[in-house]
């Protein structure tokens, strides 16, 4: 079920196209494959229960295409976990990396690196036990025909994908991805009553192309970095959305 870059894209297929195609694979998963996975077992086994392992995912292929060791895959795993923390009745284990498999760290003669999901898979720990709150969406989708083998239609993919947890401690963490690929929006976010506490933090994942990623003399070139906080209006914060991006907020008590 892993999409690749390479199955039925070719060297004329445009970047957006395949981008979007790429990008749109795990709303599949959410809203028909895993869906249809339950309902069959419910047909076969009425009243039984079953729980989901995901030994391994992430975009395989070519590295000049977004793939599993560039921002392409960084952003494809934030939308992963953001399905898995909503589907987490269902999705009990989903390792990155199955079993044998190196884990995307990397060293070329002294250098030690890592691929930049594994920054971005630490960063979702966080959210690990916590509780997970609604959130809703309201914005521009896009339709997908003719992508990825995996996902070869898709309708109405959501541009923005969000998930909240309130971790043990009381703090809310918020990743919002962007499968944008080339444009910059403003999201809305309303904090009603000041629910979700004080803001404290802003970091955002991104890079001038989805094929960039880090290498043994620049290891950080893409990674989280720290922005200033986004203005507010009463409960409504103006959050800028970067293209092909990770956003993460944090709010305190």
């Amino acid at each position: 079920a892993l999409p690749s870059n390479m199955h039925l894209f070719s060297d004329r297929t445009p970047a957006s196209h395949m981008w979007r195609s790429l990008m749109a694979h795990t709303v599949q998963w959410e809203r028909a494959d895993l869906p249809d996975l339950m309902a069959l077992n419910q047909e076969i086994r009425p009243g039984s229960r079953i729980d989901i392992g995901v030994t391994e995912w992430g975009i395989l292929g070519r590295t000049d295409r977004p793939q599993v060791g560039n921002l392409g895959g960084a952003i494809y795993a934030g939308l992963f976990l953001n399905m898995a923390i909503r589907l987490k009745e269902w999705i009990r284990v989903a390792n990155a990396t199955a079993i044998f498999h190196g884990g995307c760290l990397r060293k070329a003669g002294p250098f030690l690196y890592y691929d930049p999901q594994v920054e971005v898979i630490q960063r979702y720990t966080r959210m690990a036990g916590g509780e997970l709150l609604p959130v809703t969406y309201q914005g521009a989708g896009y339709d997908v025909g003719d992508g990825a083998r995996t996902a070869p239609s898709v309708p109405d993919v959501p541009f923005v994908d969000a998930v909240a947890v309130r971790t043990s401690t009381g703090a809310v963490e918020m990743a919002i991805v962007s499968r944008y690929e080339v444009e910059t929006v403003t999201l809305a976010l309303e904090n009603r009553g000041g629910a979700l506490g004080t803001l404290a933090s802003c970091e955002v994942m991104t890079a001038d192309g989805p094929t960039r990623t880090n290498t043994p003399l620049a290891p950080h070139q893409v990674t989280f970095i720290d922005q200033p906080l986004p203005p507010q209006e009463g409960s409504r914060l103006h959050v800028a959305i970067a293209p092909r991006s990770i956003t993460w907020l944090r709010w305190e008590k």
